[in-house]
């Protein structure tokens, strides 16, 4: 995208900006120091690729997007925890965008393995995406070549028989840490696709098809302080997921026995649906917040789902009034927006909370320590779990 490719070369530094188009084999000259000058260089540059129409310009902004999409301040601690550096570190005195830049150009090994972990991040909340195993805490995790290389190859036969795909496979096992410094094992298979058409123009300009092989990502991850086994996929459901946590507990470490499902942390969210309370995290200022999104259904007729978004806030009145006296919704979903500062900034910013009734959640808005929000926000308002004395 454009749009990453002019902020990097207009906003990193003078050096990281000249290293990139290096990296690429573009001769820019000299990146100016002086701002209005910079985005006269960064334009310019971008306008002769585009007349060229050069395989160099889909290169630097695959690398520019790679970068922007490390830049966002909920992944923070990912370069802290992941590259623990030193006090002499370079990149520490960098914003989140020449930071991640640094470590494209200087580290690839420790830039690959933050991605795969913040693609991790990702994916464990979204719950289509996961399936949450339980198994016995403080085990020991093998990752020698030979278990990674029995576990890759049983992945591909898992979805060869699955749809045909995984023909081809790459696996990377990381030992990383959770935003609390907890230890946590993760391995990472990327599996080919079946090959889909594609038209494109050739480098002789003759338009043709040509198969493209996508790449499907699993991941399965251990860790031992609290004995939660997770995997995700891009594609497959939840079937194939207990294949591969099952396979992963006997490979990896060293279980007999399948893994069990951990049971849901359903919300009874029906307590939250009229609060108008600002919660007190630590680290964030609040100052607004209001209901802008819900699902809901009546207990019986759990298959008609009625959602309701406003952009001025949902009065819980309206919510009520589809429900016949004396019977209860059945909340599925609540999206809030909070205006929130965090600690050290002066900006507010606006966020966006869903609560899912599976005990699930998901913010937008980048905001450093996301996680923490998602965790305390629902503790901080009292919502309990169904089920709950």
């Amino acid at each position: 995208m454009s749009k990453d490719l002019i902020r990097v070369l207009t906003k990193s530094e003078t050096d990281l900006a000249e290293a990139l188009l290096f990296r690429r084999q573009l001769g820019a000259g000299p990146a100016p120091l002086d701002a209005k000058a910079r985005g006269i260089w960064a334009y310019a540059l971008l306008m002769e690729l585009r007349a060229q129409a050069d395989n160099r310009l889909a290169d630097l902004t695959e690398d520019t997007k790679r970068v922007i999409s490390l830049s966002e301040a909920r992944f923070d601690w990912l370069f802290v925890r992941t590259a623990r550096p030193n006090d002499g570190a370079e990149w520490l005195r960098f914003d989140t965008m020449n930071r991640s830049l640094w470590f494209l150009l200087n580290d690839q090994e420790t830039f690959e393995k933050i991605e795969r972990r913040a693609s991790y991040e990702l994916h464990t909340s979204q719950k289509n995406r996961h399936t949450r195993f339980c198994v016995p805490a403080e085990l020991s995790a093998r990752a020698d070549d030979e278990t990674i290389g029995i576990f890759e190859k049983t992945v591909q036969k898992l979805y060869r028989q699955h749809d045909g795909s995984g023909l081809h496979a790459e696996t990377d096992p990381d030992d990383s840490l959770t935003p609390n410094g907890d230890a946590l094992h993760l391995v990472t298979v990327s599996l080919s696709q079946l090959p889909s058409s594609q038209a494109e123009f050739s480098e002789k300009g003759e338009l043709d098809t040509r198969p493209v092989q996508r790449v499907t990502e699993v991941q399965a991850s251990y860790e031992p302080v609290t004995g939660d086994l997770y995997v995700t996929t891009t594609r497959g459901g939840y079937s194939i997921r207990f294949e591969i946590a099952t396979l992963f507990a006997e490979l990896v470490l060293g279980l007999k026995e399948a893994p069990a499902v951990a049971e849901a942390n359903q919300f009874d969210l029906g307590a939250i649906v009229a609060t108008t309370e600002l919660p007190a995290v630590p680290g964030f200022e609040f100052s607004e917040l209001y209901l802008a999104e819900a699902e809901f259904c009546h207990p019986d007729r759990s298959s008609t789902v009625v959602s309701l978004r406003d952009g001025e806030g949902i009065d819980a009145a309206l919510i009520e009034a589809f429900c016949p006296a004396g019977t209860q919704l059945r909340i599925l979903s609540l999206t809030y927006r909070i205006l929130c500062r965090p600690a050290g900034t002066h900006k507010a910013k606006w966020i966006r909370l869903k609560l899912n009734e599976d005990g699930s959640t998901s913010l937008k808005g980048d905001v450093k320590l996301d996680y923490e929000l998602r965790e305390k926000i629902p503790e901080l308002w009292g919502l309990r779990q169904l089920g709950d004395v």
